[in-house]
């Protein structure tokens, strides 16, 4: 889900969420906040490190999604 937590005509834009999530636009804009099934905060991300050059790496983009993602149980 994206959430834009920038100001919107000088005011904080959904600053509760980003209160709720641990603050992680202290890394800057984007960032990436991976939550369970509950929604409880598993890590948060400066997209920063995930960039190649002027543009996100898709290969550090995957590698972080992928270690993050829920892992299957052996019977499925």
């Amino acid at each position: 889900m994206l959430v834009d937590v920038d100001k919107v005509d000088g005011k904080d834009h959904n600053a509760d969420i980003n209160e709720r999530y641990g603050k992680p636009t202290q890394f800057g804009l984007p960032a990436l906040v991976v939550l369970d099934a509950d929604g409880k905060k598993l890590t948060m991300q400066d997209t920063g490190k995930l960039e190649e050059g002027d543009h996100h790496d898709p290969k550090k983009v995957m590698s972080f999604l992928k270690e993050w993602a829920p892992k299957k149980s052996a019977g499925k």
